[in-house]
């Protein structure tokens, strides 16, 4: 199993990999293997995350696209970091934080406004 964590609002999170400390602030995506001995703090108060895993050899990723960035062939998008605005094969929609578009089928997607987690498959 391999792991990916996005921290999706909040202060950000201390995640502790097998004895490293790596500081995970919005927006940001550490990748780790699953069997990874991993501990938590939060940075300052409650935070949303997202966590991608993906086992067998199935290869996927996280990339975080802001304001004024665009992206053919992605998966899935989800709005991080507050309120975001896509527009996706000509038709804009309004997201909030977690809000996700399941099934972008490969159309190119604009972020508007705020910033977006897309999940691609390499």
């Amino acid at each position: 199993v391999s792991r990916q964590f996005c921290v999706a609002q909040g202060n950000g999170v201390t995640l502790t990999i097998d004895e490293v400390a790596h500081v995970c602030l919005p927006g940001s995506v550490t990748p780790f293997r699953g069997d990874a001995e991993v501990h938590a703090r939060l940075v300052d108060g409650p935070v949303k995350a997202l966590n991608l895993m993906t086992c067998g050899g199935d290869s996927a990723r996280l990339l975080v696209l802001s304001a004024g960035e665009s992206l053919g062939g992605g998966l899935v998008a989800t709005s991080i970091g507050g309120d975001s605005e896509v527009t996706v094969a000509g038709k804009t929609a309004s997201l909030r934080v977690l809000d996700a578009i399941l099934d972008l089928g490969g159309a190119e997607l604009r972020v508007e406004r705020g910033s977006v987690a897309i999940l691609l498959r390499d």
